[in-house]
């Protein structure tokens, strides 16, 4: 029989001044019993009985104390318990005092129902040791736990520094704690050597008092080790938590209390996983925070949900973060995507591996310095998606995709850092897109690889795009459209955007796509409407298509000299937003209630955009909300007075004083600005649209330059190399370098027009054994060829000349005697 030792009255005294429970008090002294061999707890186990009268106290077997329904036993000495099964009905307190408590099968912890929780102690660097070889129930309700209805009052960092709470279990707890409250009286460490997961949920709570929690993984030194679960749990009065070579995983339905004062730190070897968006829930108020300097690419896992190729994020996290250094976001093997609504600040920047999925910024105030790099495997759609303007800091180190698609996911002018594109491989059907938003600028792009980018943005390059491989598609802007159409009346333009389709369905993957983007119309009208015709009334489709997104664009004019205050109003069958001067000013999808904004006006025009969407609604139509004050069907209504009212009579129609006068009151305008002589310069600059702006293009041969609008034109301050520019025409006003390594990929192919208009043209290089002699086509187009560039200084007494072929084809050739300049 193992014997007990007597503790004096002193240490029995000061240990209970730590609880103030009246239950007798059983001391067990355990000097021997390792990890390996713990000292049983069963009916040979001789207790000390002691109480502060009772200095010598009275020794007695575990067997005749029965089942304990109280008590306080205090475990001290280096050595190791074993957990006994006798104590399934304890309702008192054990402390650990030195040691540990090691249980190893489910039910060894106190009682298994909702009645009064026993309470283990744990302090003096002791540990309660987790070791379960058997793996518990796998039913999802509370009686599942390994350890559940028990309270753990924790001190220090545990047994050779290995935790007050030690897992070396051998199976996946997912059912470890339910219903247990642990309180945390100083710094504490909850460490493992599994490398299996443990979970903390069902009702559990853990009450922090300020101090640290660090939960580490110590296997090995150069590795991370399972993860800890923390799901339906409630986190209080916390400072901060430390998780160092293992992983935390979020999941469910969390509560952190606190504030971005408080920080998730992750050290060596670690990462932050979340499951499914129930995480949504907890909006978790944390700082995010990966250490500067740690090792072992660390990240933060997103998994569990169901994929969309469109929206792709399903999990959200609405802490900081913050980047020390670049911080890896993985859609893991299961999951599909990752919202951070920030915001995200730091040195660090954000990178992305995936085969699919989306790693959204939503955050306006972003303000991480790194660069941002998102990678598809090609066999699935990969993204970024941004949700605000600033969301990517223009001032950030750039953004690389590889197969991987960009979305603006906001009617805003966006401003973006560098951009990069390396397109190898894409999946069945569309190509890669960089689409939505309002507008897009940029200081350089740069597209590489064999497949298509299509820019479906407005997009203004303020540098250097090179197009060093594939196909580069890029489309004027939308008010480009606008600024080549004339009409008599004042009013909006009727445009309709059809959807995208999903490949294999032949359906609309969503409404989104053509609701966000207005640079491709389907159809263009000028025609003056007081509300929507696709909305005025119930209508099955066909004729009408499900998912387009209608159009009705134009420029509000404030005719009064000082800013003034409107209300506009809209109540349609579907979904709507209005935009003013490329901001939005109202968002709705509430079908058929009325919606309302106010917007200050400056004087002057303002550009104007009405977008309506019929959704999946069927069939589309108006929809008379309820209000009895507002005309079913109305549409869009404004009122320059700003009363923000819900009655109709308040408001006038979209572009008419009168509700049926196509004559309008000029308010809204959309005729081409130039023909009106009331208008000053500086307002139709502002009106008026503008060539497709592109400074500076460097590409290779064997790429393509598209413009997507034949009736487009580009404006070229330099351009570097050749490439195949179609649908637009190309005018050349700067320095065009042609690479002599290339030559065998010329000449500058164009399928409008082509002009060089105080352009110069220049070469890299005039070694023969790089450029032999001879005649070489450098230009050709299938329209107009206008001008031609003066040669570079570079090019005296090289005998190289530059000439016509024909009307349509410029050639460069080498003369070493007399000059011929051919027509």
């Amino acid at each position: 029989m193992k014997k007990a030792l007597l503790w004096g009255v002193a240490a029995c005294a000061a240990t209970l001044a730590w609880s103030d429970t009246a239950y007798p008090l059983y001391v067990l002294d355990t000097a021997a019993g390792s990890m390996a061999e713990p000292v049983k707890i069963d009916e040979q186990t001789l207790i000390k009985y002691a109480s502060a009268e009772d200095e010598t106290g009275e020794e007695v077997a575990f067997s005749s104390l029965g089942e304990p329904t109280g008590g306080t036993f205090v475990k001290r000495g280096a050595g190791f318990v074993l957990s006994s099964a006798k104590f399934k009905s304890f309702r008192g307190e054990f402390r650990v005092e030195g040691g540990g408590l090691v249980v190893n099968a489910p039910y060894q912890t106190g009682p298994m129902t909702s009645g009064t929780k026993p309470v283990f102690a744990v302090s003096n660097n002791a540990s309660f040791v987790i070791a379960a070889t058997v793996t518990p129930p796998t039913t999802v309700d509370s009686s599942a736990r390994l350890i559940r209805h028990a309270k753990f009052v924790l001190r220090g960092a545990g047994v050779d520094g290995e935790g007050a709470i030690k897992n070396l279990s051998t199976v996946d707890l997912n059912y470890c704690f339910g219903n247990v409250d642990f309180e945390l009286e100083d710094d504490v460490i909850f460490g493992s050597r599994s490398t299996k997961r443990w979970d903390c949920g069902s009702s559990s709570t853990i009450n922090m008092n300020g101090h640290l929690l660090t939960i580490r993984g110590f296997a090995n030194a150069n590795d991370r080790n399972g993860s800890f679960t923390i799901d339906s749990t409630t986190v209080s009065n916390p400072y901060k938590i430390v998780v160092d070579h293992t992983g935390l995983l979020l999941q469910g339905t969390p509560v952190f209390k606190g504030g971005d004062t408080n920080a998730i730190e992750f050290g060596d070897y670690s990462y932050l996983s979340l499951w499914k968006a129930a995480f949504t829930a907890s909006r978790l108020p944390w700082t995010i925070r990966f250490k500067e300097g740690a090792k072992g690419n660390n990240y933060i896992n997103a998994g569990g949900s169901v994929y969309d190729e469109y929206n792709g994020a399903q999990n959200y996290i609405y802490a900081p973060i913050d980047t020390r250094e670049l911080t890896r976001v993985s859609a893991g093997t299961a999951g599909q995507g990752l919202m951070l609504y920030g915001p995200v600040s730091g040195p660090g920047g954000l990178a992305t591996i995936y085969g699919k999925g989306a790693l959204a910024l939503c955050c306006p105030t972003n303000s991480f310095q790194g660069p941002v790099s998102v990678v598809g495997d090609g066999t699935q759609y990969a993204q970024l998606q941004l949700y605000a303007d600033g969301a990517l800091p223009a001032t950030s180190a750039g953004v690389a995709l590889t197969n991987a698609h960009l979305r603006l996911r906001d009617n805003v002018n966006f401003t973006l850092p560098p951009l990069a594109f390396h397109l190898t491989s894409v999946p069945a059907g569309t190509n890669y897109m960089f689409e939505g938003g309002l507008s897009a600028t940029t200081p350089s792009l740069v597209k590489s690889g064999a497949k298509k980018l299509e820019v479906r943005t407005p997009l203004s390059v303020s540098g250097r795009i090179r197009l060093l491989g594939g196909t580069l598609q890029i489309p004027p802007p939308d008010q480009n459209r606008l600024g080549t159409m004339f009409s008599a009346v004042p009013g909006l333009w009727a445009e309709v955007v059809e959807p995208v389709l999903n490949p294999e369905t032949g359906k609309g993957l969503t409404y989104q796509p053509a609701f966000t983007n207005n640079a491709y119309l389907g159809s263009v009208s000028n025609k003056v409407a007081y509300c929507p015709e696709m909305l005025l009334a119930k209508r099955a489709y066909p004729p009408f298509t499900q998912y387009a997104t209608y159009i009705y664009s134009g420029y509000v004019w404030n005719r009064s000299p000082t800013n003034e205050t409107w209300s506009f109003a809209s109540a349609v069958y579907g979904a709507a937003r209005v935009l003013i001067d490329g901001r939005q000013a109202m968002g709705a999808d509430n079908n058929g209630a009325v919606s309302r904004a106010r917007v200050e006006m400056k004087p002057g025009p303002h550009h104007f955009v009405y977008k309506l969407c019929t959704r999946n609604y069927a069939p589309p139509g108006a929809h008379k909300n309820g209000v009895p004050t507002w005309d079913d069907n109305m549409g869009l209504g404004i009122d320059r007075q700003g009363r923000n009212s819900t009655n109709a009579v308040d408001y006038v129609f979209a572009a008419n004083a009168l509700r049926y006068n196509a004559g309008g009151d000029g308010y809204l305008f959309t005729r081409d600005a130039r023909d009106v002589s009331e208008f000053t310069a500086e307002e139709l600059d502002r009106a008026s649209a503008e060539l497709l702006p592109m400074a500076d293009l460097e590409a290779v041969g064997g790429t393509t330059l598209d413009f997507a609008d034949p009736s487009s034109e580009c404006i070229l301050t330099n351009l570097v190399g050749t490439t195949f520019v179609t649908n637009g025409s190309l005018s050349v006003r700067g320095t065009w370098k042609l690479k002599a390594a290339d030559h065998a990929n010329w000449p500058l192919k164009v399928t409008g027009d082509l002009s060089f208009s105080s352009a110069t043209l220049d070469l890299d290089t005039f070694d023969f054994a790089v450029l032999p002699r001879g005649i070489y086509d450098i230009a050709t187009t299938e329209g107009t060829l206008s001008g031609a560039p003066k040669l570079a200084d570079s090019f005296k007494n090289t005998k190289w000349h530059l000439g016509r072929k024909g009307a349509n084809t410029l050639v460069l050739f080498y003369q070493s005697g007399l000059k011929v300049i051919l027509r």
